[in-house]
């Protein structure tokens, strides 16, 4: 059966250009804000003046929650226009370059964040593989992805709603985007890159929507908490996942 992956000429052209104009970087909301500071606030501890590297940064909203902490911060992005309205709203540097080939040297960073960002990849092995390379020996790796399984169940329901579902504005969930992973096969790849210590866990909603969206969203993220909870993180059932990993101590740089 032929690949339904866009080539890579394709894809670079699509977050050039397309995906700029439909989310625009200049954007700010609350919710993605509080996403970040989530994500952060769950990092192992790092001295002040400690590198990261947000690969696909986007706006830039990661790279100020980081510096805010006092680390030394830096972005990259794929796309001309995104890197130039990041380096305009925050005092991080921002690059434009591939996630699968990252112009920093070998163990020159403490950590690297890929948030929402594998499943957009043709290869994500080549940019688990490019994090590893560039993280100092101990340095940590977090992803944090749709939950593929549970994305694809809601979009079977919403297929059997029908009309139902577009006329009240549901079918613009779930996004699959290239790839859907679920929390288990991401930990694979995690760890077929090289990393370590690979723990997986539900990433916590932020808000956002309407009182009731609000309201599944507390009641979607307790069952979801229980349901870890009970099968001690085998089961995770968040909208979204992360799985957070280290690069192996011994490895030579």
């Amino acid at each position: 059966m032929a690949s339904t992956v866009p080539d890579p000429a394709a894809l670079r052209r699509f977050y050039e250009t397309d995906y700029p104009r439909r989310f625009p970087p200049e954007a700010s909301d609350t919710e993605r804000h509080a996403l970040f500071e989530n994500v952060l606030g769950r990092a192992p501890r790092l001295a002040p003046g400690a590198r990261l590297l947000d690969v696909g940064c986007g706006g830039g909203r990661l790279l100020s929650a980081a510096a805010a902490r006092g680390w030394r911060s830096t972005g990259v992005e794929v796309s001309r226009r995104v890197a130039v309205v990041a380096r305009a709203g925050t005092a991080a540097p921002v690059v434009q370059a591939d996630g699968g080939a990252l112009p920093f040297r070998s163990g020159a960073l403490d950590a690297v964040t890929l948030v929402n960002v594998v499943d957009h990849l043709d290869a994500p092995a080549a940019a688990l593989a490019e994090a590893r390379r560039v993280l100092r020996p101990g340095g940590f790796v977090v992803l944090r992805i749709p939950n593929g399984p549970i994305h694809a169940a809601c979009a079977r329901l919403l297929a059997r709603l029908g009309p139902s579902a577009r006329w009240r504005g549901w079918d613009g969930y779930p996004i699959l985007h290239l790839f859907a992973f679920g929390a288990p096969a991401l930990a694979r790849l995690v760890e077929r890159a090289g990393f370590a210590r690979v723990e997986t866990l539900n990433s916590p909603r932020t808000g956002g929507g309407g009182v009731a969206w609000r309201l599944a969203g507390r009641a979607i993220g307790g069952l979801a908490a229980l349901a870890a909870a009970v099968s001690r993180g085998r089961w995770l059932l968040a909208p979204s996942v992360e799985v957070w990993a280290e690069k192996p101590g011994d490895d030579a740089v």
